[in-house]
């Protein structure tokens, strides 16, 4: 089964570990609630290498 394609883009996560907000490719998890936003897995801090899948999304660069 085919999973829908959702776009990725960038948004600003804030790093549990090193306490940093950096940019990062964020996308939009299919389902019912269409408007929650998750990070892209396997992406890593830049400052401290920790992994950004549990980091907190504070915004996307789209409008709504």
């Amino acid at each position: 089964m085919n999973k829908p394609q959702t776009k990725a883009e960038m948004g600003k996560v804030y790093c549990p570990m090193c306490t940093h907000t950096v940019d990062a490719e964020v996308h939009r998890v299919p389902g019912r609630y269409a408007r929650r936003l998750a990070v892209k897995p396997g992406q890593r801090c830049p400052h401290c290498t920790a992994p950004l899948d549990a980091g907190y999304i504070f915004r996307s660069g789209r409008a709504a």
